[in-house]
C-alpha cells in the first residue's frame, strides 16, 4: 500500500512543485527582482511536502474546542508558516479566509483549478507586500479530502534575507529577542509550541 501510495504521488508532488516555482518567478519579476531570486533559498535541499488531507466525518457531536461560535471546524484558523501553498479541494466547499473586514469569506470552488495560499514566510521576506492567507477549513458534515502542497525554502534556508530591505508591516517572522537565522530551526521552534506537536519538545534538533 505505502509503495502504490507513493507512486502515485510523486508525479503530483513534482507537478505542484514545478507549479509553485513559476508562480514564485512570476513573484519575483513583479517585484523588480531577478527572475531565480527565490531559488538559492529554495535548492538544494528544499523541505517542501505534499500532505494528502482526510478530514473525516465525526461520528458525535462536534467539541466545543472544534467550534468558532456557531461555526463547527474541521481545521482551525492559522495561516502556513511557508511560502506558497497549492491546494487542490476536490470541490469540496468549506475553505474560507479572512477579509480585512473581519469577516469569513467561504472559497468558491472552481473545477480544474488550484487554491493558492502565502505564507508567513513569503510574506516576511517581501516586507509584507504578499499577505499570509488566514485561514480555516468548516465542518462540512462529510468526509473531506484535499491535497495540499507546502512549497518551504531548504533547511539551512536564510530566512532573514529581504526582496526590499526592512520596511514593511508584516516583515518579522520572531520578535528581536529570539531571531532565528535560518528555517529549519524556526519551523521547528513553531512546531514545539502547537498542541498537535507536544511530541517535539523533549527532542533535539540541529540549529545549523
Amino acid at each position: 500500500f505505502l509503495k502504490s501510495r507513493i507512486a502515485c504521488s510523486l508525479p503530483l508532488d513534482s507537478t505542484m512543485l514545478n507549479c509553485g516555482l513559476e508562480v514564485l518567478r512570476l513573484a519575483s519579476l513583479g517585484c523588480w527582482r531577478e527572475e531565480n531570486w527565490f531559488e538559492s533559498l529554495i535548492f538544494p535541499g528544499t523541505v517542501s511536502s505534499l500532505a494528502l488531507l482526510h478530514y473525516p466525518l465525526r461520528p458525535c457531536a462536534t467539541p466545543q474546542a472544534a467550534m468558532d461560535g456557531d461555526t463547527p471546524l474541521c481545521c482551525q484558523d492559522h495561516a502556513d508558516s511557508i511560502l506558497v501553498t497549492l491546494l487542490d479541494t476536490f470541490q469540496y466547499p468549506g475553505l474560507q479566509i479572512w477579509r480585512e473586514d473581519g469577516q469569513w469569506m467561504e472559497v468558491p470552488v472552481r473545477p480544474d483549478s488550484l487554491v493558492m495560499n502565502i505564507g508567513q514566510t513569503l510574506s516576511a521576506i517581501s516586507g509584507g507586500r504578499f499577505k499570509a492567507t488566514r485561514h480555516r477549513v468548516r465542518d462540512i458534515l462529510v468526509d473531506r479530502f484535499s491535497a495540499a502542497f507546502f512549497l518551504e525554502p531548504k533547511y539551512d534556508g536564510d530566512i532573514t534575507v529581504r526582496m526590499f530591505g526592512t520596511e514593511g508591516e508584516d516583515n518579522r517572522l520572531q520578535s528581536e529577542e529570539e531571531v532565528i537565522k535560518h528555517y529549519g530551526p524556526w519551523l521547528i521552534d513553531k512546531m514545539r509550541n502547537k498542541p498537535e506537536y507536544r511530541d517535539f519538545v523533549a527532542l533535539e534538533f540541529s540549529t545549523v
